[in-house]
């Protein structure tokens, strides 16, 4: 690997909203908004990819989507439990070091 992007969802609804659990928390309109200026940003800037790696929860989810939509590379997203919120970052360095792909991205917590 010789790049590595590391993208934090977007605003997801808060925590306090009854009858929902924390991993069932979208995003919201404004945070998907937002994610979809930081993608034309990165298209802006020519970043390319050859994998997007996120956590399976709907709001990490959703920002991959968006990211790989706006890049036009849908067929390179990929969840990953690994990034799941309750992981050590020990772990996720270690398995970030065995991906084969030269560019990469995870999108996380």
């Amino acid at each position: 690997m010789n790049e590595l992007y590391v993208l934090r969802h977007g605003i997801a609804i808060p925590h306090a909203e009854p009858a929902m659990s924390d991993d069932d928390r979208p995003l919201t309109s404004k945070g998907e908004k937002h994610i979809h200026q930081v993608a034309r940003g990165l298209r802006r800037l020519g970043v390319e990819l050859d994998r997007i790696l996120t956590s399976p929860l709907p709001r990490a989810r959703k920002t991959a989507e968006i990211v790989a939509d706006v890049l036009g590379i849908e067929e390179f997203l990929e969840e990953a439990d690994a990034l799941r919120p309750d992981r050590e970052a020990g772990p996720i360095r270690d398995w970030v070091l065995t991906r084969t792909e030269d560019r990469i991205m995870i999108v996380g917590h």
